[in-house]
């Protein structure tokens, strides 16, 4: 089943920078222990476009109150399963910013101790270049759950050569954070 769960009202605010290009990086997580803080409001940027719930439990949306806003969107997922999310580089106005827009695929990190893992697998972006485009995440089914809090994180980018903000654009990184639920069992 597919619902509408963020609407361009909610997105955040994002700036230009040519070095959002070069991908994640541990050192630039986000601290596990952040507060609660209100969203940004939306100029333009990186915006997830819809809420999937999966089949099998998975879903996106809101991040849980905890993180403050230190991400600006959370995927809930279980242990062996994949989850895809679509999203889209937008205007200020709501619209579908007109370009060539490559998504950046990044590495994922535990964000209790900053290592990369593959525990969690940013599988890349279908279509790139595209806008929108859909991020999809591979869990193994060895992760265990976090709790109901983010356990994960990964930087998500995009860049453009033709965008109407000039050649070399890029967007900011912006952390989506990644909680893993306990696995669903059958017959209950």
């Amino acid at each position: 089943m597919r619902f509408n769960f963020v609407s361009g009202g909610a997105a955040l605010l994002v700036s230009a920078s040519l070095a959002a290009c070069s991908g994640a990086n541990p050192s630039t997580l986000p601290a596990a222990s952040q507060q609660a803080a209100p969203l940004r409001q939306h100029v333009s940027g990186i915006v997830p476009i819809h809420g999937f719930r999966m089949d099998d439990g998975n879903f996106g949306g809101s991040c849980p109150t905890s993180t403050g806003s230190a991400y600006i969107y959370c995927y809930y997922v279980q242990p062996g399963t994949t989850f895809s999310q679509e999203w889209e580089e937008e205007t200020p106005s709501g619209g579908v910013e007109p370009g060539n827009w490559h998504w950046r695929k990044a590495h994922v990190f535990n964000v209790a101790t900053g290592a990369q893992t593959n525990k969690i697998r940013n599988l890349g972006w279908s279509p790139t270049p595209g806008n929108p485009s859909t991020n999809t995440v591979s869990v193994s089914a060895v992760v265990a759950p976090t709790g109901g809090t983010v356990g994960y994180t990964f930087n998500i980018s995009v860049c453009s050569n033709n965008s109407p903000h000039g050649p070399g654009y890029c967007d900011t990184p912006n952390a989506v954070g990644i909680v893993v639920l306990p696995p669903t069992t059958s017959g209950s």
